[in-house]
């Protein structure tokens, strides 16, 4: 048979004396990291999209074969330009290969250097603090 006590157990005393002696209440060593967290994805929420339209408006450049093919993207890894030196396609010796292998160099380049801006943007953003799963949100 269930039976109310006059004074209800809020938490393990001993437990909760043990916080206490080291300093800590009870609501703080349990809550402490849930409270920053919860203030970090506040203020992420509030600076995303300042973050976003940021990047997005940045623009990221790479060269290969000594500035004969350049690519340029945004923040948002989307293609913006490409520029190709009319001294490499009037060489005779230069194919079709090579040229493609120059275009995907150039390319890959600029993709890497807005990458590694978006990887710092959400360094920033998020305080240094990893949080599994948010590189896709910049």
């Amino acid at each position: 048979m269930f039976r109310a006590s006059a004074r209800p157990l809020l938490y393990n005393r001993p437990f909760a004396a043990g916080l206490e002696k080291a300093g800590q209440g009870v609501g703080e060593s349990m809550f402490g990291d849930l409270g920053k967290m919860m203030k970090v994805a506040a203020e992420m929420k509030r600076r995303m999209p300042e973050m976003q339209a940021r990047l997005e408006q940045s623009l990221f450049e790479a060269e290969t074969g000594g500035g004969a093919v350049r690519a340029v993207v945004n923040g948002k890894m989307r293609f913006v330009d490409l520029k190709i030196d009319r001294s490499l396609l009037a060489d005779a010796q230069t194919d079709a290969a090579t040229l493609e292998d120059l275009i995907k160099a150039a390319l890959s380049g600029a993709q890497k250097k807005a990458s590694e801006a978006a990887a710092a943007a959400m360094n920033e953003l998020t305080g240094g603090m990893n949080i599994p799963g948010i590189d896709g949100f910049l």
